[in-house]
């Protein structure tokens, strides 16, 4: 398993396959979808306190895929992004 430090959380990819979200991948430019997988924190104190609890394991989140760096894991694809740069929280 990959555990993220230094800020980073780990994001599984994810296709929506039927309605809900809108598939990023239908328009120009949008963010990316990802599943929190893992989270940092063991980070500062003043990140931890900005951070934690805001983002959890198993929320769906948009992110940019040019500002995250792509990782395979057992053949799975899993993306490495910081904090700063998720984009929003999908609640559904």
């Amino acid at each position: 398993m990959i555990n993220p430090i230094n800020g980073f959380v780990l994001l599984r990819a994810f296709k929506e396959e039927t309605g809900g979200v809108v598939e990023p991948e239908t328009l120009e430019g949008a963010p990316e979808i990802g599943i929190v997988e893992g989270i940092d924190d063991g980070q500062s104190i003043i990140l931890r306190a900005k951070y934690i609890g805001i983002i959890q394991k198993g929320d769906k989140v948009f992110f940019d895929k040019f500002l995250a760096t792509e990782v395979k894991d057992k053949g799975e694809k899993f993306y490495l992004v910081k904090y700063e740069d998720l984009k929003a929280i999908i609640n559904e």
